[in-house]
């Protein structure tokens, strides 16, 4: 399922309580304040297991890795600054 469609059926998503998310392309999540991000970090986050995939490299920015760290470790990452 596209980004964009997984946004727009979020809350449809998120009540059939999936276990297991496989997200490709994850390097367009990377944005905190994005819409995409906004609604699908949830998704993500809810699931027991979750893995990420992206074949674009990630710039050395803590700012851009923190979001994607966060969905894998929410109970390290805790908010940026601390990251940073």
């Amino acid at each position: 399922m596209s980004y964009d469609l997984a946004s727009r059926r979020s809350e449809e998503i998120i009540s059939r309580n999936f276990q297991a998310v496989i997200a490709d392309e994850t390097h367009y999540l990377k944005s905190r304040d994005a819409k995409r991000s906004i609604s699908l970090i949830p998704i993500i986050s809810q699931a027991k297991r979750c893995i990420l995939i992206s074949g674009t490299p990630m710039l050395a920015k803590p700012v851009e890795l923190y979001n994607l760290l966060r969905i894998l470790r929410p109970d390290i990452f805790h908010n940026f600054n601390e990251f940073a």
